[in-house]
């Protein structure tokens, strides 16, 4: 590396879902997350699964990135229990919904709760 800097080697190796990562991110459309402050770690899985923007994209582009993916972001649902999109361009539910729509799911409505919540 240049003087100052340093390099990190990643043992990509020690993640089991190795492959459903680097065919999610392999179009650069989404960075897959694997350290978010945010996730935790179930059944050495990363909960929720974060699939973050890797540029300024809005939800046509999200639309079809869901379309070319639909088999592995539904497998890693399964695999992780939730994925959570971050940063992408949508503006509307109805922008969201139709990106769901292009993942084959169906937006479901939040009833009730009885966690505690603070804000």
């Amino acid at each position: 590396g240049q003087p100052g800097q340093s390099s990190v080697s990643l043992d990509l190796s020690q993640h089991k879902d190795l492959n459903i990562r680097m065919e999610l991110a392999e179009d650069g459309v989404v960075v897959v997350v694997l350290d978010d402050p945010l996730q935790k770690t179930v059944c050495d899985k990363a909960f929720p699964l974060i699939l973050r923007a890797a540029r300024k994209a809005n939800f046509v582009e999200l639309q079809e990135w869901c379309r070319r993916k639909q088999a592995a972001l539904m497998k890693a649902v399964g695999e992780h229990g939730a994925v959570l999109f971050q940063g992408f361009d949508i503006k509307s539910g109805e922008e969201w919904g139709s990106v769901l729509a292009c993942c084959g799911m169906q937006e479901t409505m939040y009833v009730g709760g009885a966690a505690v919540r603070k804000l």
